[in-house]
């Protein structure tokens, strides 16, 4: 989603998320995808408390089924650490920041 598209792109994936809630469920890999891509939306649109809570359903929900280091929970603490960046809290932004370090050698 470009900058400043997003009021065109929310539609789009209110349709989305709410389709896969209805079909899918909660706990489906695709409306965790959706949860995820409204959490850009409502980031893009300086809604921080709905992207917050969207972005940590995602990241529970892929850290959950895919493990800390999955790449799609990489992904998630991406959104985390962007969303508490945007928002002005980089304490809780160094700590999602820190997430992305790679796992210790065993």
């Amino acid at each position: 989603m470009r900058q400043g598209q997003f009021d065109k792109a929310e539609p789009m994936f209110v349709s989305s998320l709410e389709t896969c809630r209805r079909v899918l469920g909660e706990s489906h890999f695709q409306t965790s995808v959706a949860k995820a891509g409204m959490a850009r939306c409502h980031l893009a649109a300086k809604r921080f408390e709905e992207a917050e809570k969207l972005a940590l359903e995602n990241y529970q929900f892929m850290s959950t089924n895919f493990g800390a280091h999955g790449a799609v929970t990489l992904r998630a603490v991406e959104i985390l650490r962007d969303v508490y960046q945007g928002w002005g809290k980089s304490d809780q932004a160094a700590l999602w920041t820190a997430k992305l370090a790679p796992p210790p050698a065993p």
